[in-house]
């Protein structure tokens, strides 16, 4: 009987140390989930962010171009106004 009584003890004082550990954890798990969402939006938002920088460094690139090809009609331009 007193090996009953204290299994009954062992096992009363575990549940009361899950309970305990589970109650001291709880804020914790919360926090951790929303946490945890909050990294999937901000890899989201960055993944977008990525897209549109290389879109941008694609329009920039193609900019750049442009204003090369301006510039060299304007030195022709230029050129044939001070041959004349």
């Amino acid at each position: 009987m007193e090996l009953e009584i204290e299994s009954q003890f062992m096992n009363e004082a575990c549940l009361e140390l899950n309970n305990t550990i589970e109650h001291s954890i709880q804020n914790d798990k919360k926090e951790k989930e929303i946490l945890c969402k909050r990294k999937d939006m901000l890899m989201g938002e960055l993944e977008q962010l990525l897209t549109l920088v290389k879109q941008k460094e694609t329009e920039r690139t193609n900019n750049d171009y442009n204003l090369e090809v301006v510039k060299n009609k304007i030195n022709k331009i230029v050129s044939r106004f001070k041959e004349m």
